[in-house]
């Protein structure tokens, strides 16, 4: 679905945070930033199975969700090939930042195994504040642009 989105919109960069980083970072050919990736999101999601209310209104009016070991067993495979067909293209189009003091997540040495180089650590939690994102995504953004 994100690639399709991508397909059609030809966005000029891609930010993804957590699961949404996750689902980014898998993204071949665009420009990205991954916020406090999850790259293994089968582990939470067998933590909460079950019924999960969003944290946040959507647009079809949905309050839930359910996550099933089905769903996790789904995610687990996507897990392990999620990092094919990274060449120096895609490693120089991939930024990725990660909090020093997520309580969530912590992938910052798988991210830099597949790409070194590319992180940057910032202060904060897993979910970033107004002020580290306007410090820090905003540079990264505006210097892997200017970039590629």
């Amino acid at each position: 679905m994100l690639e399709a989105i991508c397909n059609e919109e030809h966005p000029d960069l891609v930010v993804g945070h957590s699961m949404g980083g996750f689902w980014a970072q898998m993204l071949r050919g665009y420009r990205k930033i991954l916020i406090n990736p999850a790259f293994h999101p089968s582990e939470i999601m067998r933590t909460m199975t079950g019924e999960v209310k969003y944290l946040s209104p959507r647009r079809d009016g949905a309050l839930s969700f359910t996550i099933s070991e089905d769903l996790c067993d789904r995610y687990l495979a996507l897990e392990q090939h999620q990092f094919n067909g990274i060449v120096s293209t895609e490693i120089s189009m991939t930024r990725a930042m990660f909090a020093d003091q997520d309580e969530i997540v912590n992938c910052l040495e798988e991210f830099e195994s597949h790409y070194p180089g590319c992180s940057v650590r910032y202060h904060g939690r897993h979910i970033p504040s107004h002020p580290e994102l306007k410090s820090v995504l905003v540079q990264i953004a505006s210097d892997l642009c200017a970039n590629y």
